[in-house]
């Protein structure tokens, strides 16, 4: 049985992650960590586990941790898990730059420990059966795609006012929400090279964005059209539409579901695609099987830097205006 612990309850995600390890049958929650120790006592206490206010000895009691504190301490956190050679999953992003994750990786790498990154909609059957049809040449060569996941958060007060401290966040909506269509576009169309962004704010009295939009060109010519909003009234689930020279693609507009008009196919117009859902798994499941089952990782570990990469650019582009490149690491 592995032993979890949990670092922070900061991320609005951090019971949820707390209560799959519970339901997983294979691991138990042993302790909690805290940078605020008010929080991480009480966090604990719901939990029924420990408390420990010193990160080290925190570390030396557990074999794995769910790291869900603020974005911009994962670096130096996450490497302390790695040279303790603790497996980790961690809320995403892995950082707010490129050079950063590509360090925190290196370190697990070293470590042979098992850093895996929560992006949910990669384990999703939309999402795979949309990559299978991309691979399988259902729309010939991609060239462009749009995808957008937006929440009522700023609007309806639900999402932690700590969300809106660029000290503790790196960013606002974009690095957050946005984070889902980027390694979505990222997965579905390879190395992102460069992209121009406007990170924007509707609500009064925050200093990040709440309302963004990126354009992000690919190594092999497409773009993705990439926006996110926590001040969507009436939130639809992530959207996606994927454009080639064989064909389109939906999916999510307005319903989860994938509609495709393709010239390779036998359908006159727009054709459902069934999707074989099967048992569905999680970004958790797969870190419980790499680390347990020492089952090979389904999301390549570049998926990780990649997306640190676009959130880095994204926001020096809209702060300078401008397109910004994508250097390699």
């Amino acid at each position: 049985m592995l032993r979890v612990g949990i670092a922070s309850f900061w991320h609005v995600h951090a019971m949820g992650y707390a209560q799959e390890v519970k339901a997983s049958g294979r691991a138990e929650l042993v302790a909690a960590w805290d940078e605020d120790p008010e929080r991480g006592a009480a966090g604990a206490g719901q939990l029924g586990i420990p408390f420990e206010p010193d990160y080290d000895r925190f570390l030396n009691g557990v074999d794995g941790l769910i790291m869900t504190a603020p974005t911009r301490h994962h670096g130096f956190l996450l490497v302390r898990a790695a040279a303790a050679k603790k497996h980790v999953f961690s809320e995403k992003v892995l950082a707010v730059s490129g050079r950063e994750a590509k360090d925190i990786l290196s370190a697990f790498q070293r470590a042979e420990a098992v850093l895996e990154l929560s992006l949910p909609r990669l384990y999703d059957p939309n999402i795979r059966t949309i990559r299978q049809l991309i691979q399988d040449g259902a729309l010939g060569r991609v060239t462009s795609m749009r995808a957008r996941a937006s929440h009522d958060g700023a609007v309806a007060g639900w999402l932690p006012k700590h969300f809106f401290d660029a000290a503790l966040t790196g960013g606002g909506a974009f690095i957050d929400l946005g984070a889902h269509p980027v390694y979505v576009a990222n997965w579905l169309l390879g190395e992102p090279i460069q992209v121009t962004a406007r990170l924007t704010r509707i609500q009064e009295g925050y200093r990040v964005d709440d309302n963004a939009g990126a354009i992000v060109e690919y190594r092999n010519g497409a773009f993705a059209e990439v926006e996110t909003s926590f001040v969507n009234g009436r939130h639809p689930p992530l959207s996606i539409e994927v454009h080639g020279t064989g064909g389109t693609l939906y999916f999510g507009t307005p319903s989860p579901e994938i509609w495709i008009n393709s010239s390779q196919r036998s359908s006159d117009g727009f054709e459902r695609i069934p999707v074989e859902v099967g048992q569905k798994r999680s970004a958790m499941d797969q870190w419980l099987e790499e680390v347990l089952d020492h089952r090979a990782r389904e999301v390549a570990p570049q998926e990780m830097i990649r997306l640190s990469q676009v959130m880095e650019a994204a926001e020096k582009s809209s702060a300078a205006g401008q397109m910004v490149h994508i250097l390699a690491l």
